[in-house]
């Protein structure tokens, strides 16, 4: 079984190990395999702005000290927008289908509710049949499509653009 916690800083290098994972298996994801961030800097930088943030957080799925999936909620400390945050979520391809993407999802809710962001976004590809399936069954719900937002495999491929209010 897999642990759920908040990132810090002190993740980078496991999260970028994670990204390179990520980059080679996950079709869907915005970045192929060698355009996968992997400078340390930036990273443990972004890591430790969010280890105090009350508008962004970034979730870890973990099991026998590896990473195997995240989430990130990036939010904005604007007056009029900071009610809402960006979410992305993966999972390596060997967890998935295993409750770990709904339990990282669940996890940014509740520390979302916990600091005042009440409606959470996300893009995710319209052949990303499995995506799709994660978001629609945690309540997320199509709200607009991006038209050839993507071009995957030489094909240009629609978004959809999806939210969730908290109660």
């Amino acid at each position: 079984m897999a642990v759920i916690r908040k990132m810090t800083a002190a993740d980078t290098e496991a999260f970028l190990r994670f990204n390179r994972i990520l980059g080679d298996e996950a079709k869907y994801m915005p970045f192929a395999g060698n355009e996968c961030p992997n400078a340390a800097a930036p990273m443990h930088k972004r890591l430790k702005e969010t280890e105090k943030s009350v508008h962004s957080a970034w979730f870890a799925a973990e099991h026998d000290g590896q990473l195997i999936g995240f989430t990130a909620v990036l939010g904005d400390g604007r007056e009029q927008i900071r009610h809402r945050a960006r979410t992305v979520t993966a999972v390596l391809q060997a967890w998935r289908r295993l409750g770990y993407g709904r339990l990282l999802l669940e996890k940014a809710e509740s520390w979302a509710k916990e600091n005042d962001i009440f409606r959470l976004e996300l893009t995710v590809m319209s052949v990303n049949r499995p995506g799709m399936l994660l978001y629609g069954t945690a309540g997320y719900q199509v709200e607009g499509t991006r038209k050839a937002a993507v071009v995957l495999d030489g094909k240009r491929v629609d978004e959809f653009y999806m939210a969730k209010l908290l109660q």
